[in-house]
């Protein structure tokens, strides 16, 4: 009896060790799994993030790139005209001194100037287009506008020059530095000189014909020397000189005056002339000299621009 109690009592302390054994490796099983588990999340999670990243720096690589492709500066060559029109307003009054009405006249165009200058051009998608400009010494320069995405650049003058556009439905974000070195003015062989070849004020007009060439002029040239219409025009349009006479001449290029020279027609045919027939126009702030036109309207529409 005892003995096989002993027995039983064994079995039972075998068989306690043996569960409490199978107990301790299922746990250590279970905790293997769980740890092979959360590294393989951990992995799987390195593996996404690795994939936005990659996503992000293409996205951003891929929008500098569409945002360079939607904005470009440069600068161009361009000309600039500056004219002037006096207008002579006339207000007419009733006998009870109520105005009723004016008149306007307006007087002919005056050009003053023609300068080349550089045009800053931005080509862009964008709705939005800022433009700052600051000189050597770092002031803000402000740019004219000149048009749409267009602005002027001032000549003698070196600019740092930044663009920035906006456009946030079409998601662009961009901008662009260029300097521009200061330049002098380009002469355009097609304009004439500015300064008046006669320094007074008012029109005058010469034509310098030789006269011994005038019978192998071409007849409407000749037409220009003696038509009542040119003649007419020159009348009304140009300054009386102190005699009353209107400040026009035609006059041979070999013509001697006086030892004291006068102020206008003198000097004005000492001047430097291609070729004959020519002409000088100057109506005190600029002018013109050339070659006479082959027409009398041709002449008039020249002398108009005076």
């Amino acid at each position: 009896m005892t003995a096989q109690w002993q027995n039983e009592e064994n079995e039972k302390v075998f068989s306690d060790d043996f569960y409490s054994l199978g107990g301790d490796l299922s746990g250590k099983i279970r905790n293997i799994e769980e740890v092979k588990a959360e590294e393989k999340i951990q992995t799987e999670t390195k593996k996404i993030m690795n994939l936005k990243f990659l996503g992000t720096a293409m996205c951003l690589l891929f929008c500098a790139q569409l945002n360079a492709q939607n904005l470009d500066v440069k600068t161009l060559d361009g000309s600039i005209k500056v004219s002037s029109r006096n207008v002579t307003t006339t207000q007419v009054f009733d006998e009870n001194k109520s105005l009723i009405g004016e008149v306007k006249d307006e007087g002919d165009l005056s050009k003053l100037s023609d300068q080349v200058v550089k045009i800053l051009s931005v080509e862009t998608e964008a709705k939005s287009v800022i433009v700052y400009a600051d000189d050597v010494d770092r002031n803000p320069v402000e740019l004219p506008k000149a048009g749409e995405n267009r602005w002027l650049i001032p000549n003698a003058q070196k600019l740092w020059i930044e663009v920035r556009v906006v456009d946030f439905e079409k998601n662009i974000f961009d901008s662009k530095r260029i300097v521009v070195d200061s330049t002098e003015p380009a002469v355009d062989p097609d304009v004439p000189d500015n300064k008046p070849p006669i320094d007074l004020p008012g029109l005058r007009v010469m034509m310098v014909v030789e006269s011994a060439e005038l019978p192998n002029l071409p007849r409407q040239q000749i037409e220009i020397l003696f038509s009542e219409k040119v003649r007419m025009y020159l009348n009304q349009r140009c300054e009386l000189g102190k005699d009353g006479v209107p400040e026009w001449r035609v006059m041979d290029p070999d013509t001697i005056f006086p030892e004291e020279c006068d102020l206008v027609w003198c000097k004005a045919l000492k001047r430097d002339r291609d070729s004959v027939p020519w002409v000088v126009i100057s109506n005190g702030k600029t002018g013109y000299e050339g070659p006479l036109p082959n027409t009398s309207d041709e002449f008039i529409e020249l002398v108009k621009k005076y």
